[in-house]
């Protein structure tokens, strides 16, 4: 036994037993106002964190919207160019005046479209890359080496970078 102890005990056993009851129950009603205390303390920061959540909920909807509203501005653009266009087309009856408008009205859309990210993944002559291509026919390599993009069936676009729709291509493969 230390000598800590060992003087505890003594001057325990001096102290008269209702004074250490008194003295206990004053360490527990104090260990009780701290527990209470921390308690509360984390009622507050369960409050705040649950305010900061809604709040950056909230913040995350408004930019959604933000974003799509912009894209959909922009977009109303196209809109009316393809009206332009088929109203010229119904007044006129010249298919050279509705190509050059549906034509323009494309290149609108791609630009903007190419605003918010998307860019055209190239095919025709390139290594087939299954994680940008996908092939729906297989033709002998003829003077092609094996595994070239000889034709594109359906374009494939990404998104800043994802691949969003994978082109559908012809390849090359070699003759067995």
């Amino acid at each position: 036994m230390s000598i800590d102890k060992v003087q505890e005990e003594e001057s325990a056993q001096e102290i008269p037993l209702e004074d250490q009851v008194k003295k206990l129950e004053m360490q527990i009603k104090a260990e009780q106002e701290k527990a209470e205390s921390i308690l509360n303390k984390m009622k507050y920061l369960q409050a705040d964190f649950d305010n900061y959540r809604k709040r950056v909920d909230k913040e995350l909807a408004e930019t959604k919207q933000f974003v799509n509203e912009r894209l959909i501005t922009n977009l109303l653009d196209v809109v009316d160019e393809f009206e332009l266009a088929l109203k010229v087309a119904k007044e006129g009856g010249k298919p050279d005046s509705l190509v050059g408008g549906v034509e323009m009205t494309l290149r609108k859309l791609l630009d903007i479209l190419g605003k918010e990210g998307l860019a055209r993944i190239e095919a025709i002559g390139k290594k087939f890359d299954p994680n940008l291509h996908e092939a729906t026919e297989i033709v002998p390599a003829k003077e092609n080496e094996e595994g070239v993009i000889i034709a594109e069936i359906r374009p494939g676009y990404m998104l800043k970078g994802k691949v969003l729709r994978p082109s559908m291509v012809k390849v090359t493969a070699a003759t067995v």
